[in-house]
């Protein structure tokens, strides 16, 4: 991990065709010279163009992985995309 690049946290599903998520962000963070960190909300079964299934994260493992990452990092954004629920 580059130390010299600011760090930006992804709170999103995992889509394995890496279309959209963790693994786009990732990949947009590397565009713009950030060094991303990501955090999988859900697991999804999907391709490019069709959706098939979703498995959601529990919500105190995400909370655990956030409390985690604020902890050991200083992060200086955060791109939150798939929750199941604004509410707990």
């Amino acid at each position: 991990m580059s130390k010299n690049r600011p760090f930006a946290l992804s709170i999103a599903g995992l889509d394995p065709s890496g279309g959209a998520g963790i693994l786009a962000d990732t990949k947009t963070f590397e565009q713009h010279q950030v060094q991303g960190l990501a955090i999988s909300t859900a697991n999804t079964i999907q391709t490019d163009c069709k959706f098939y299934e979703i498995e959601w994260t529990s919500l105190d493992f995400v909370l655990r992985s956030i409390k985690k990452l604020f902890k050991n990092y200083s992060i200086k954004s955060v791109k939150i995309s798939i929750v199941p629920s604004f509410f707990t």
